[in-house]
């Protein structure tokens, strides 16, 4: 009897982190409503992703998120927020490599 309550749980406990793989971090700026496991891939269309892109920009500003299965992908669509994050940041190098 203990293993089937053992095994509810660890099943339990994939679901849940299932569902909440594609969900945005609360920290994260705002961006397009996500779905779980796929986030908003399924939101990315295969030709005209600018177009795409610049819709949001509108919508949610120069600065948002998307997530892509586990991944967060900041879009920065402004002038301000790159010359911001460009000169303004000491963490940043854009010659870091990933």
């Amino acid at each position: 009897m203990l293993y089937v309550y053992a095994t509810a749980l660890v099943l339990a406990g994939a679901v849940y982190l299932l569902l909440q793989t594609g969900k945005r971090d609360p920290r994260m700026p705002k961006g397009p409503a996500t779905i779980p496991i796929l986030g908003n891939a399924h939101q990315l269309p295969l030709t005209g992703l600018y177009k795409q892109l610049r819709t949001w920009a509108k919508q949610y500003g120069g600065v948002y998120t998307l997530k892509v299965g586990s991944a967060n992908i900041v879009v920065l669509c402004d002038r301000k927020a790159i010359q911001k994050l460009m000169y303004d940041t000491p963490d940043y190098n854009p010659r870091r490599m990933f």
